[in-house]
């Protein structure tokens, strides 16, 4: 027996219609749905162990900078070389400009970044804190690459 909470309170009897089951694997909820088929109806319902596909994956335990400030501030570190506004960060980033406006506020509050406005514009770029950072945490291979930006 398959008993479903749902919103159309229907009963189908056993060998009535048939019943195509579809896992759902980046969707949650279960649903009923009609077909094309008057004598098919499909169900689809959250795939076990889906939920894990949407967790974001542990930081790579050599990513040492990732595991002390989170990947995303990190990823943020690394790619701030020279001077570069937050659109800047964002689209290179691939992040929303949201996102990258509050890591670096969090990281110009902690002395590792600093601004400075250009008319209605505003430009972050590492301090030398943040160069030592990123020399003792992340390689100096992240550095060279942060000063070649």
């Amino acid at each position: 027996m398959l008993e479903l909470t749902k919103y159309v309170d229907a009963e189908y009897a056993p060998g009535e219609r048939r019943l195509v089951l579809v896992p759902l694997v980046f969707a949650e909820g279960c649903r009923l749905y009609s077909t094309d088929d008057p004598e098919v109806f499909a169900l689809s319902f959250q795939a076990r162990g889906a939920g894990a596909l949407r967790e974001p994956p542990e930081p790579v335990a050599e990513d040492r900078l990732g595991l002390m400030l989170g990947r995303g501030r990190a990823a943020v570190l690394r790619e701030l070389g020279g001077p570069l506004t937050t659109a800047g960060l964002a689209d290179r980033l691939g992040l929303a400009p949201s996102t990258v406006s509050e890591h670096l506020s969090v990281l110009a509050e902690a002395g590792v970044v600093t601004r400075h406005r250009v008319g209605r514009s505003v430009y972050y770029q590492l301090t030398d804190t943040g160069r030592s950072l990123l020399a003792l945490l992340a390689g100096e291979g992240a550095l060279a690459a942060a000063a070649a930006a």
